[in-house]
C-alpha cells in the first residue's frame, strides 16, 4: 500500500537527523504518499524519489515534495549520487535475490541504508498497481537475521521492524533500547495472521494465525462490481464461491479488529493454473482445447492442461505441461474445469457453467467459463501427413454418430451422393470404427454401402487423420470425425438437423433441416444417451427424425459441390 505504518515514525526523524548533515542527499526509494519527504525536508536536506508506478507520482502529488522525481525501477536507477538510502516499505515487495542484489551494490558503495518492513504481511496488486505484491510475505525478525545478516535492527514491535547497515554511537544505543522497550506490549504476542488466496475451483480466502480476529470478505466481479459472495469469517476459517468459472476477481478482506483493508486482484501472472476438460469425447476436445492455450497467453501462466487426448496435442504445445485426468497438483493459483456440467437433479449446474449450453456453441463452453473472447480457433493437431494411401482424388465420408437422431435418416441418401461422386471420378473412402457390412450398422444407413473403399473399424487416429489431410472434402455428421476434420482443413460437409446451426464450428458446408421442420431437439432438450431412438418430439409416430428424413440428396449434392469448387 502507498501508505506507511505509523509507529517510531519520530524515532526515524530524530535518528536521521542525528547523523546526517544538512547538505547530504536522501534518496526514498518507493515513496508512496510521501511519508519520509514530510519527516525530513524541513531540515534542509535534498529528498529525491525513485517510483515505479507513474499513478502514484499524479495521485500523492510527489514533485511538489520531492525535490526530484524520476519514474524506475530502482534495480536498474543509478543510486550512487546519495549518501542515504530510505527503502520504506519497499523490501517486501522484492525478490530476496533482487533484494540481496541491491543491498550489497549499497554496501559497495558504501553508502547508508534504512530498510523499513512489514513482518508476515500478504498483499497482492492494489488498484492495479502488480508492484504492490508482496514477494517476502514470509519476513520476520528471525528471517531478516538470516536472509540479511548485515542489518541490524534500529526500532520494531511485533508488526514491524526498521534496520539499518551502520553502527550506532553509544548515544543511539541508549535511545535504541529506551524506545524499543517502551513499545514492547505487556501481553502476549502471537505472529500476524496469513489471509491466503487461491482460485482453485472457485475463489477461496483463508486465514490461519493464532491472533483473534474477525474478517469481512468480499469476491467481486471486477468487471462489473458486482459482489458474488460475502462471508464474516474468523482466524483459522475459510470462506469460498460457488462459482467455479473464471471471474476477473477483485477480493477484499477487511479486519473488523482493527480496520484494515487487504485487497487482492486475480493475477496469474507466472503462477501454476491447471485446466482440466473434463469429456472424454474427441469432438468436445478438439473444440475446447484452444482456449487454453489463449488462456495461457492472456495470463502469462504456468499452464498444466489434462485432457482424455494429449497426444492430439503435446508437441505443438511446448508451453503446456500435460498431465493425466486424476493427476493431483500442487501448488496451484487457480483450477477451472471445462465441461458440460450437471447437478444431481440433471439440471445444468450454473456454478459451473455461465450460460445454457444448449443455447451456444460448442466452442463457446471453453471460451467463456475460461474467460476468453468466443473466436472460432482451429487446435494444432500433432497429426503428419505421411501421404495418401489412396490413388487419385478421393472423398473421406464418416456416417455414423453415437445416437440415431445424429444420422442422416433420409432412405438411401447415402448411396446417392456416394454413386455421384463415383460418376464425378471421385473415389469414396469410408472410415467409421462401426464396421461396414455389419447388418445392425449398415441397416441404419439403408443397406451396405457400395462403391466404397473400406477403411471401418479400429484404426489409430493417425490414420484417420492422414486420410482426411490428402482428401478432397469430408461428408459427415454432428460427431467427433467432422471436428477432428475441421481442425485439420479438410473441407467439409456436415449434415445436421437435430442441432442448430450455432452447435458447431462455422467454417464449413452446413446441411440443416428445411425450416417447417422440426429440428434443434438437442438443443432443447438432455440427450438420453441410453435410448437409440430418442427423438424426444416425435418417437413412436410417422415424424420421427423428421429432421434429417427431411434433408433430400440434391440438398446435399450441391452443398458438396460447392466445397469442391471452392478448394479445387
Amino acid at each position: 500500500m502507498p501508505y506507511s505504518y505509523g509507529e517510531f515514525k519520530q524515532e526515524i526523524k530524530n535518528h536521521i537527523s542525528s547523523i546526517l548533515p544538512q547538505t547530504s542527499k536522501i534518496l526514498d526509494v518507493g515513496p508512496g504518499c510521501g511519508t519520509y519527504s514530510h519527516l525530513l525536508k524541513e531540515f534542509g536536506y535534498i529528498v529525491d524519489c525513485v517510483e515505479i508506478w507513474e499513478p502514484y507520482i499524479h495521485k500523492f502529488n510527489l514533485n511538489q515534495h520531492y525535490d526530484n522525481v524520476h519514474l524506475s525501477n530502482v534495480m536498474d536507477f543509478d543510486i550512487t549520487p546519495y549518501e542515504y538510502i530510505i527503502m520504506g516499505d519497499i523490501l517486501e515487495h522484492l525478490s530476496s535475490e533482487d533484494a540481496i542484489l541491491f543491498l550489497k551494490k549499497i554496501e559497495k558503495n558504501k553508502q547508508k541504508v534504512l530498510v523499513a518492513v512489514p513482518y508476515e504481511y500478504e498483499q497482492g496488486e492494489h488498484e492495479g498497481n502488480i508492484f504492490e505484491t508482496h514477494l517476502q510475505p514470509d519476513l520476520t525478525p528471525e528471517i531478516m537475521k538470516l536472509r540479511y545478516p548485515n542489518l541490524k535492527l534500529l526500532y520494531g514491535d511485533n508488526k514491524y521492524g526498521y534496520y539499518i547497515n551502520y553502527n550506532l554511537n553509544m548515544k543511539d544505543i541508549l535511545m535504541q533500547e529506551y524506545n524499543n522497550l517502551t513499545k514492547t506490549l505487556k501481553i502476549p504476542l502471537f505472529p500476524q495472521n496469513h489471509i491466503l488466496i487461491n482460485f482453485v475451483n472457485g475463489a477461496k480466502v483463508e486465514v490461519k494465525g493464532e491472533n483473534s480476529k474477525k474478517y469481512q470478505i468480499q469476491f467481486i466481479n471486477k468487471n462489473n462490481n458486482k459482489i458474488i459472495h460475502e462471508s464474516t469469517i474468523s482466524n483459522n476459517m475459510w470462506t469460498k464461491t460457488n462459482v467455479q468459472y473464471f471471474i476477473d476477481y477483485k477480493i477484499i478482506v477487511k479486519d473488523l479488529e482493527e480496520n484494515t483493508i487487504t485487497e487482492h486482484y486475480f493475477n496469474a501472472k507466472d503462477k501454476k493454473v491447471y485446466i482440466h476438460f473434463a469429456s472424454k469425447a474427441l469432438g468436445d476436445t478438439i473444440a475446447w482445447f484452444p482456449y487454453a492455450e489463449e488462456f495461457r497467453k492472456k495470463h502469462q501462466c504456468e499452464l498444466v492442461v489434462s485432457t482424455f487426448h494429449n497426444e492430439m496435442f503435446e508437441e505443438n504445445y511446448p508451453n503446456i505441461k500435460f498431465v493425466k485426468p486424476g493427476e493431483t497438483q500442487y501448488d496451484l493459483y487457480a483450477m477451472y474445469e471445462v465441461g458440460w456440467h450437471y447437478n444431481e437433479n440433471q439440471e445444468i449446474n450454473y456454478n459451473k457453467n455461465i450460460s445454457n449450453f444448449r443455447e451456444i456453441g460448442l466452442q463457446d463452453c471453453s471460451s467463456e467459463s475460461l474467460g476468453i473472447s468466443p473466436i472460432e480457433i482451429k487446435p494444432k493437431l500433432t497429426y503428419k501427413n505421411t501421404g495418401s494411401t489412396v490413388k487419385g482424388d478421393y472423398v473421406v465420408i464418416a456416417p455414423h454418430g453415437s445416437a440415431h437422431a445424429k444420422y442422416w435418416n433420409y432412405e438411401g441418401g447415402w448411396q446417392t451422393v456416394i454413386d455421384y461422386l463415383n460418376n464425378k471420378g471421385y473415389k469414396v473412402v469410408m472410415i467409421t470404427q462401426e464396421p461396414l457390412g455389419d447388418e445392425w450398422h449398415d441397416s441404419k444407413l439403408g443397406g451396405t454401402l457400395t462403391g466404397v473403399i473400406d477403411k471401418t473399424g479400429n484404426y489409430p487416429l493417425s490414420e484417420r487423420a492422414n486420410d482426411m489431410m490428402n482428401a478432397k472434402a469430408f461428408i459427415g455428421i454432428g460427431s467427433g470425425l467432422s471436428w477432428l476434420a475441421w481442425a485439420l482443413n479438410t473441407p467439409v460437409v456436415m449434415i445436421s438437423g437435430f442441432s442448430e446451426a450455432y452447435s458447431e464450428f462455422k467454417d464449413c458446408e452446413r446441411i440443416s433441416s428445411p425450416k417447417n421442420k422440426c429440428s434443434g431437439c438437442f438443443n432443447r432438450t438432455q440427450l438420453d444417451a441410453g435410448d437409440w431412438e430418442w427423438c424426444p418430439d416425435h418417437k413412436g409416430t410417422s415424424r420421427i427424425f423428421e429432421c434429417t428424413k427431411s434433408i433430400t440428396p440434391d440438398i446435399v449434392i450441391a452443398a458438396i459441390d460447392r466445397q469442391l469448387e471452392k478448394f479445387s
